[in-house]
């Protein structure tokens, strides 16, 4: 059966010139799309390796896309050949020159009817050109793959300062975002994803070979989900007639696995982790993804302390694999992870920042400063119609003044509008704080608002509200002044940026049960990303599991951080964007 498309399948956007030149290699005999080519080198090994081969002389077989095509008359053509346009940028692209007289008769019908992002195969020896420029004379060519659809591959020079530009490209990221193959290939995310599987085999380095950890694969599909407070997604089981949840986290089975003995000492390692595919059917921003991917660990017989110092071993040599060094350039600002870490407490830090002293103040207390900054208020921050502009300019400089902020940006009342949108949205001044809460969640709150956009060194923000998690154990200090408990947790940031989540594990069955139960309560009456009942994870602890510190490092976030990338979106190969085709 013939499986070729006809004229009336193929979609109108279609490049009509790029089709009419594939007709024409047909008709010539030629195959436009062979099944393999021998390949002895790379572009860039070409570059790196062009004087001995301009020495000897020998043959080289070379493939790429095409990304430049100059003829000079109709005898010669140069191009220029690489995998991506970010290769054209560095300079990682070689140049191929096509003379008449030496090809053979199919080659030059070849170099007739190659377009812009054709993927070719040229043989031939290294050269220099009249003007020195390093280029491959070709002795024969091939096709490899004809494209058809138009690639809108950037036209690459270098400017008069001497800085690489682009005369265009596409400019909308949504698009990029859509169509990743053509981020890839047009901007930096072929890069950010080889530098993504550098910093994963560096995280699986550094736990299997500096600590003896034992890599455990744990299930994304689950009766039960934990780990974390978050919305599931859920899925329909047929063979089992039964409702399972897709993973929030690894973490439960990890503890599982440690209380069957795994990663407790000997040939059974010391510690056991999992870099796993989490799904949370939540908000989607610029640091968060309802898929994304986590590396958790669970090393017995430590306690969160420890995990501090394993952190900073982990950044510090994912940073060197990517750098070469153990620090990096995050949007201008220099990131060293080489030094330890400072440690902060959280209700010291927000005390600080807030002006609020939430470990000696009451609850009540509290809640009046709230209420005096105005941080219960919602806020729209809509820019509207234009005459609406000066008017939400004057309350968002109110805002800053009143609420407190305004003294971390010595010239807020001289900040345009669209600044002053963003420190407030940083700063999630339109939220709303709940004077209904908790103490501890007023705290985490106010940290929110005071604290965590201006964390940009790294450090470690520890010793959290006891409510903020239910898997961790209590301050071994005991309580603060006004009563209030802290649990042994730390969350490293860098940027603003959440990156890590760690604790001295919670190993007391009866305390676990007790909590895990109020979850299950809260769940009931509403509250979607409370945890279930989960009797096999409380009957495992009841086993006993020796004391733990565990770890959970944000590796989507880790890659935004080491490649200088602004949104998560940019580090996943295959971010979901909205308005897709529904399945």
């Amino acid at each position: 059966m013939d499986s070729t498309p006809s004229t009336s399948q193929l979609s109108s956007n279609l490049s009509q010139s790029n089709l009419e030149k594939l007709h024409q290699l047909r008709l010539a005999g030629i195959n436009p799309y062979p099944y393999a080519f021998a390949v002895t080198h790379s572009p860039s090994e070409v570059i790196n390796s062009f004087n001995p081969l301009l020495a000897t002389g020998e043959s080289i077989a070379v493939t790429g896309r095409v990304l430049s095509l100059r003829f000079s008359g109709k005898s010669l053509v140069f191009m220029d050949i690489a995998s991506t346009a970010e290769q054209m940028r560095k300079g990682e692209k070689i140049q191929v020159m096509a003379n008449k007289k030496s090809l053979d008769p199919d080659a030059w019908i070849v170099v007739n009817n190659i377009s812009l992002g054709d993927w070719i195969g040229i043989q031939g020896q290294c050269i220099l050109t009249r003007s020195g420029e390093r280029t491959i004379l070709a002795s024969h060519l091939t096709i490899l793959s004809k494209t058809v659809r138009p690639i809108p591959i950037p036209k690459v020079y270098s400017g008069k300062d001497g800085e690489i530009k682009d005369a265009y490209t596409i400019q909308d990221v949504d698009t990029l975002w859509r169509y990743p193959e053509l981020d890839m290939l047009l901007r930096r995310k072929a890069e950010v994803l080889v530098a993504r599987s550098y910093i994963l085999n560096a995280v699986r380095h550094t736990l299997v070979n500096e600590y003896d950890c034992i890599e455990l694969e744990t299930p994304f599909l689950n009766a039960f989900f934990g780990g974390a407070e978050a919305t599931p997604f859920t899925t329909y089981l047929r063979a089992l007639s039964q409702n399972v949840f897709l993973a929030v986290s690894p973490e439960i089975e990890l503890k599982r696995a440690i209380v069957g003995g795994l990663g407790t000492g000997g040939d059974l390692g010391k510690g056991v982790f999992s870099i796993a595919r989490n799904f949370r059917n939540e908000g989607v921003d610029r640091t968060h993804n309802p898929e994304f991917t986590s590396m958790e660990v669970y090393i017995p017989f430590v306690d969160f302390e420890f995990m501090m110092e394993v952190t900073e071993r982990i950044f510090s040599r994912a940073c060197q694999v990517v750098h070469g060094n153990p620090y990096c350039f995050y949007n201008g600002y220099r990131m060293d992870f080489s030094n330890p870490w400072p440690r902060i407490k959280m209700t010291q830090l927000v005390s600080e920042k807030s002006g609020i002293d939430v470990e000696n103040l009451s609850d009540d207390e509290i809640r009046a400063e709230i209420q005096v900054r105005g941080l219960h208020r919602l806020y729209n921050m809509d820019l509207g119609d234009t005459s609406s502009h000066l008017n939400l300019q004057g309350e968002l400089v109110n805002l800053l003044k009143l609420s407190g902020i305004a003294r971390f940006y010595p010239d807020y009342d001289s900040l345009d509008l669209e600044t002053l949108r963003l420190i407030a949205f940083r700063h999630k001044l339109h939220k709303g704080i709940d004077l209904e809460q908790d103490w501890d969640f007023l705290v985490l709150d106010l940290f929110e608002v005071f604290c965590e956009p201006l964390l940009i060194e790294p450090c470690h923000v520890i010793l959290h509200p006891a409510k903020s998690s239910v898997l961790c154990k209590d301050d071994r200090n005991g309580l603060l002044p006004n009563g209030h408990k802290l649990i042994e947790r730390f969350e490293s940031y860098v940027m603003g940026i959440e990156l890590t989540n760690a604790y001295s594990e919670l190993n007391d069955p009866l305390t676990q049960r007790l909590l895990v139960e109020e979850q299950a309560k809260a769940r009931a009456q509403g509250k979607e990303n409370a945890m279930p009942h989960n009797e096999p994870f409380l009957r495992a602890i009841e086993m006993g599991m020796p004391p733990c510190g565990g770890l959970g490092i944000g590796i989507d976030r880790l890659v935004m951080i080491l490649t200088d990338s602004r949104t998560i979106r940019d580090v996943v190969a295959f971010p979901i964007v909205g308005g897709e085709n529904q399945v």
